[in-house]
């Protein structure tokens, strides 16, 4: 092996390392000798490299999974202190993240209750026949006329607020 190629691979090593210490692809990145570009480039091209970014980032979620266990389970040391004297300690726990954990780790019971699910005709999958502007515009359209209607019956609203806007949107910006 060239020292060129020796000198490659220890870069990928120190990226991939840092990365999986922080999570950080930029830093990762100058830490290796490299700008954000070329990492993302040879994770294009090389999918040994793709994997291996990919598991340098599941190493760093564990990480913080592990952190996350311990402030929320075992607790953070906290000092305890009376007239500007330390007198103790105590362990403190984050709720916050415990419920975040029991959310990832027990949807069906702890997860979120409300559930949006959009399907189409016979539970088939949602068509759209129309571009997203021009959704957008009948959108917008509705969203001013219930606002222009609710103005109406507002005596402080001018009347000249209150003309129905243009179905087409073409009024709106």
């Amino acid at each position: 092996m060239t020292a060129a190629a020796e000198l490659y691979l220890a870069k990928q090593a120190k990226f991939l390392t840092h990365l999986s210490e922080t999570g950080q692809v930029t830093r990762s990145a100058v830490l290796a000798g490299w700008d954000r570009v070329q990492a993302y480039r040879l994770k294009a091209e090389s999918e040994k490299f793709a994997e291996a970014w990919q598991d340098a980032l599941e190493a760093y979620a564990d990480r913080l999974e592990a952190e996350a266990f311990r402030r929320g389970v075992a607790g953070t040391p906290k000092g305890v202190w009376h007239q500007g004297v330390k007198v103790g300690e105590e362990l403190q726990y984050s709720d916050s993240l415990l419920a975040l954990m029991l959310k990832a780790k027990r949807k069906k019971e702890y997860g979120d209750a409300s559930k949006v699910e959009l399907t189409g005709a016979d539970g088939g999958p949602v068509k759209v026949e129309e571009s997203p502007h021009a959704i957008g515009r009948k959108i917008a359209f509705a969203l001013a006329s219930a606002l222009r209607a609710k103005g109406a019956a507002s005596p402080e609203q001018p009347e000249a607020h209150n003309e129905a806007p243009d179905p087409e949107g073409e009024d709106m910006a």
